[in-house]
């Protein structure tokens, strides 16, 4: 980030009484300072793997095994190879809290038989600085839960990913305060019953 830094205070410095091509360049060294530094801090992290999941999480684009709730009723009574994600419009009706798409895992037994089986749920709550689809596109969640469910004859509990946080950078610590009431929203709201 010093670099990038840098490249704006030089730009700034030098930019009265050079030629234009060196205001050009220092202006473009700006953005490409910052891709720079950037890439090095996702190196360290190890956020994004792929440039393809960091541009689906840019995009938000559909996730793998994502389906619509409408599609449900026809995968009824078969099982498949693996389970389905879904995504859903929690109403903050309860709550107040103001949240992003939420997604819900069915394992392929929930598909069998007539009506689903009950199954145990989980919750899986993202960090802060992140938000639901992150247990997918960066932390491979659906493909150990159906690794799971491969392991157990298509069973595994339904995974509820939910948004505790509402945005970006707001932090709430999952409880009810000024910036949201994010426990009644995980108790209230997105609790699977």
């Amino acid at each position: 980030m010093a670099v990038f830094a840098a490249s704006i205070a030089l730009a700034a410095v030098g930019f009265r009484g050079t030629r234009w091509w060196r205001r050009g360049l220092s202006l473009a060294a700006i953005p490409l300072t910052l891709l720079c530094a950037l890439l090095v801090l996702n190196n360290w992290v190890g956020y994004y793997p792929t440039l393809q999941r960091a541009w689906g999480d840019l995009t938000a684009g559909p996730l793998a095994d994502q389906t619509d709730m409408s599609d449900l009723a026809a995968l009824r009574g078969t099982r498949p190879a693996t389970g389905k994600l879904v995504p859903v419009d929690i109403p903050s009706d309860a709550s107040g809290f103001k949240h992003r798409r939420e997604y819900v895992y069915l394992p392929p037994i929930w598909f069998t038989g007539d009506s689903p089986p009950r199954l145990p749920a989980v919750m899986m709550i993202a960090g802060e600085f992140s938000n639901p689809t992150n247990w997918m596109r960066t932390g491979n969640a659906i493909g150990v839960i159906d690794d799971y469910a491969k392991a157990h004859g298509g069973a595994a509990p339904v995974f509820v990913f939910v948004d505790s946080s509402g945005n970006f950078n707001n932090d709430t610590e999952c409880v009810n305060g000024p910036r949201g009431n994010a426990a009644d929203h995980l108790t209230k709201t997105s609790a699977p019953t």
